[in-house]
């Protein structure tokens, strides 16, 4: 079998200077949208859901799974860790039902 390598979440220069601006809910919007572009990449779901044998670490179900961020980005948006929250390590696979059960 072969690993792929995880790709580095890296935005633009202007997407950066967004989400440092002084605006923090311009700023917060546009690291949600960079970070839900970034999941949303096929090679980014691919490792996660491969890592995770394809099934929801929850449940165990395999039906309607989508990438879940662990620490979640409004909490790495106010802890400013900006880059840890689009690692392999702060994703994982859960199903529709589970990620919409989790407590905010």
């Amino acid at each position: 079998m072969t690993y792929k390598k995880f790709p580095i979440w890296n935005p633009q220069f202007g997407t950066m200077l967004k989400i440092k601006s002084i605006d923090k809910k311009l700023a917060y919007k546009t690291f949600r949208a960079s970070s839900s572009g970034f999941v949303a990449k096929p090679l980014v779901r691919s490792i996660v859901f491969g890592r995770d044998s394809y099934k929801c670490v929850k449940c165990g179900t395999e039906l309607n799974l989508t990438v879940d961020h662990i620490m979640s980005v409004v909490r790495c948006f106010q802890e400013k860790r900006f880059t840890y929250c689009n690692t392999k390590v702060n994703l994982q696979t859960l199903c529709n039902s589970c990620n919409c059960a989790k407590l905010p």
